[in-house]
């Protein structure tokens, strides 16, 4: 398999929630206080205790790839539930959310498929949250060696990102250690399929939110860099 390839699959094997950033909350100054009549809970610590907000969400899934002279437009929905505990700083907040995605283009084509739920706590301006992503993907490509295909394989990530909120302004950094359910790929090493580390950051412009993201995934097969724009409603 050529290496070329390879950088590329692992482009479509980063976790979705290390490429847009969209796990920073939207409105994390919408939890409201407890009600008084709760002594138990005045909101001043960490818990994970009800009640929670929920939101149900959905949206498009818009990219590209480019690798060497194979390029692909990836087109796909993402849907899901946003929760958040309603309570003053801390709490604990998350989702779980469902995406595909189809890669077609000059040389390049394939899919990807993800279930996950990433959870944790946010005080004030920054949390931490984290959270397992089964995957299903596949790919190939045509190049001048000829055409190559990275087999359908199942697997899982596992995403810790640590995020700063100020409302108009966030950003976010983690790494996401990931592993096979297969044998079609060759490990990292003992321990991991492949590693990643992320970061970005985005503006909130009333209701429109634009970001900006760096990925870098390590393979058997060497590191892939990649950069990552994001629009979002």
């Amino acid at each position: 398999m050529i290496p070329g390839f390879i950088a590329l699959s692992a482009a479509l094997a980063l976790p979705a929630a290390a490429q847009d950033g969209d796990e920073v909350p939207e409105t994390p100054e919408a939890a409201q206080p407890a009600p008084k009549e709760k002594k138990a809970d005045d909101g001043s610590g960490l818990s994970l205790e009800g009640p929670y907000g929920k939101k149900p969400y959905a949206k498009p899934v818009i990219g590209a790839m480019i690798w060497d002279s194979a390029y692909g437009v990836s087109l796909g929905a993402e849907a899901g539930l946003r929760y958040q505990q309603e309570k003053d700083d801390p709490v604990m907040f998350g989702k779980t959310r469902v995406m595909g995605a189809y890669t077609i283009g000059a040389g390049l084509s394939g899919y990807d498929v993800r279930l996950g739920s990433f959870f944790g706590p946010f005080y004030k301006v920054v949390g931490l949250q984290a959270g397992p992503d089964f995957f299903y993907n596949q790919l190939s490509v045509e190049l001048d060696g000829g055409t190559d295909e990275l087999f359908a394989t199942p697997g899982m990530d596992f995403p810790i990102t640590a995020l700063f909120d100020v409302k108009v302004f966030n950003a976010y950094a983690g790494l996401s250690p990931g592993w096979y359910f297969g044998s079609d790929r060759e490990n990292l090493n003992s321990v991991v399929g492949q590693f990643g580390l992320y970061a970005g950051a985005g503006l909130n412009l009333s209701k429109l939110r634009v970001s900006v993201g760096w990925s870098r995934t390590s393979t058997a097969y060497g590191d892939q860099d990649g950069i990552s724009l994001g629009l979002g409603f």
